[in-house]
Parts: structure tokens; sequence; C-alpha cells
């Protein structure tokens, strides 16, 4: 992996995230069962970029050409960073904090099967095209990126966010991030 190749993974995140800023305009980020096409749009995207990242943090996987799912993906990714579901984000707006990979080791990721179920069966499921898990998928994606860039060494200044922030990114920082990835200290 290069810095341009995680510099554009970086670049989509921002897209889904300022689709995500914009509609605070008309619901505030503490509505978190507020539900829309929207929403399903964002949540399903940034899983699709999860699914993506996954692949790239867990390489030796693709050599099985089984289809995989995201049960598949937490073995390899405990195994190997069993601290990420220590890893947290922040909605100042919203005074939310975020760990979406909290209980990964006992149970499935609540906003990942929400995925599912609007995938698979959005008439049924529409409710969980919502906010709360629009922002958890970010929230992952965006940890999951930085563990991408600090298994690869590499960093950017340039990684700004506007809705969702964390002490591991290198916004606003001279030197370096505040916190290191629990797993990289």
């Amino acid at each position: 992996m290069d810095k341009l190749q995680l510099d554009n993974i970086w670049e989509y995140y921002l897209v889904l995230e300022n689709d995500l800023l914009a509609t605070t305009r008309y619901v505030e980020p503490n509505q978190l069962e507020t539900f829309s096409f929207e929403y399903q749009k964002i949540i399903v995207l940034g899983c699709c970029e999860v699914e993506a990242v996954f692949k790239l943090l867990c390489p030796e996987m693709e050599k099985d050409k089984k289809n995989k799912n995201v049960n598949d993906y937490r073995e390899v990714v405990l195994g190997k960073f069993p601290k990420i579901c220590e890893c947290e984000v922040s909605i100042s707006r919203a005074k939310l904090t975020i760990k979406p990979f909290e209980d990964w080791q006992n149970t499935s990721l609540s906003w990942w099967q929400a995925y599912q179920k609007v995938k698979h069966n959005r008439t049924n499921h529409f409710t969980h095209a919502n906010l709360k898990n629009a922002l958890y998928t970010l929230s992952a994606l965006q940890i999951l990126i930085y563990y991408l860039g600090s298994c690869n060494n590499l960093y950017s200044e340039n990684w700004r966010t506007v809705l969702i922030s964390s002490d591991y990114s290198w916004q606003n920082m001279v030197v370096a991030p505040s916190k290191k990835l629990p797993d990289f200290q």
C-alpha cells in the first residue's frame, strides 16, 4: 500500500462524512433513531468501504476464495488487533462517544447487522437506516483507516474531519496525534 492509495481511501471517507454532515442541517446529531434514505445510502456505502479496508488489513484471507463475512474478518482482525474494541471517536455536537467495535469479541456488530437488514430487505427494516447506524458505520471506517495507516507506517496531516473526531488523528497536531491506537502503543 502506498500513501496515494491510503489518501484516496481517506478522501472517500470524507465524501461519506460530508454527506452525513449535510443531514445535520435538518436533523440534530443526537436524534439517533431518525431514519431516511440518505442514512441508508451512507450505511451501505460506508459498510462496503469497511469491507474493502478489512481486505487490506487481512490480505491472508484473500488467498482463500470463499465469500467472506464480517465474522471471518472478526477472527483475523481481533487476532491481530485485540484492542480495536477500545477505540473511540466522538461527535462533539451531540456530546456522544462511540466505540464501534466495543462488543465485537462477544457479539455481532449492531451497525453491521443493521446494514445487512437494510441491504437485503429495506422494506421491512427501513428503521435500521438511521442516524445512529450511519454514525457507527463511519466511526468504524475512520478507525479502520487509522489502523491501516499505522500498519503501513503511513500518516497524513491532511486527515481532517468535521463531524466525527478522534484523538488518533493528526488533525490540529503539530507533531503527532495525542493518542496512539491501543494496539500500537
